[in-house]
């Protein structure tokens, strides 16, 4: 009996989206478009914040040494910054490890330089042009100033890198997006709300005589409203595929090509933000579809 109760409100459901026509497909682009903008303006944030967050990190100084600074000097001076307040950690990074850094990150771009300084190298000359360096984790920003000018007069060292400036601007690029972002997501889900809400509006008025015959016979509200549901879920499910194979096909193609013909950026990988599209389409699209139907049934139907 409750399987085909359930056969009926499905099959109402379609009969109310073919019923209503132009009204339904009207409802299923607002909705796709909705959601698809919801994703993209996901896809922006995540991304953004992704590149960002590889940028700088907001809690480190770099002490560059002098070219000319003995490895004694180098030692010494690690040690001496290990004991500064407000230090919590010190990392050694060699004029050598640095120099491969760079290489991997340059080596295509600069394939010409490297190979200058190998050759230089195999020659028996001086060929890394980059210094030791230390980087220094720091507790709190309140003594940076001073821990700064403590560090810059360490013997060796021939200039400090502050960071925290930078990772300030980069901290307030990211609120503003994602405060934007979620905005215009808010305002993205009021308007797919009201366009649901809006369908099922007409395909009660149209059916309001049938409706009225259907409670005077003593048919229960559950009964009269499910068909109501099922029709906006129908309508959510269709917006939400079409709105997860267009973020498919954007994320893994056009993305995707644009980072491969441009490397100054990168993305996150569609198989670690998939699960998320679906949330967001699936499960977004679908309460936003049975909300905008219960709005319009309560004030109707008086549920």
């Amino acid at each position: 009996m409750r399987r085909f109760r359930l056969f009926t409100f499905i099959k109402e459901g379609f009969k109310g989206v073919f019923r209503n026509g132009l009204m339904s497909v009207a409802s299923i682009l607002v909705l796709f478009s909705s959601l698809f903008m919801i994703g993209i303006f996901t896809t922006i944030i995540k991304n953004v914040n992704y590149n960002l967050d590889k940028m700088e990190d907001f809690n480190e100084l770099v002490c560059y040494m002098k070219l000319d600074a003995t490895q004694e000097q180098v030692a010494k001076a690690g040690v001496t910054m290990k004991n500064f307040n407000n230090v919590t950690g010190v990392t050694f990074v060699s004029k050598e490890e640095a120099l491969e850094a760079e290489k991997q990150k340059y080596g295509d771009e600069y394939k010409q330089i490297f190979e200058m300084y190998e050759k230089t190298e195999a020659e028996g000359g001086k060929s890394n042009p980059l210094p030791d360096a230390y980087r220094i984790e720091y507790k709190s920003v309140n003594d940076l100033a001073t821990l700064e000018e403590k560090l810059s007069r360490v013997e060796g060292v021939e200039t400090v890198r502050n960071s925290y400036a930078v990772a300030q601007n980069i901290q307030k690029l990211k609120n503003i997006i994602t405060l934007g972002g979620t905005w215009l997501m808010v305002l993205l889900v009021v308007i797919s709300v009201f366009v649901i809400a809006n369908t099922i509006k007409i395909t009660y008025h149209s059916r309001e005589l049938e409706i009225g015959i259907m409670r005077y016979i003593g048919a229960t509200k559950t009964y009269i409203t499910m068909p109501f549901v099922f029709e906006s879920v129908i309508i959510s499910a269709v917006s939400a595929g079409l709105g997860y194979l267009a973020q498919w096909y954007v994320y893994t193609r056009v993305l995707r090509g644009l980072t491969e013909k441009y490397d100054i950026i990168e993305i996150i990988p569609y198989t670690q933000m998939h699960r998320l599209f679906l949330i967001i389409y699936f499960g977004a699209g679908l309460v936003i579809g049975v909300f905008g139907s219960i709005i319009t049934i309560r004030k109707y139907m008086k549920v």
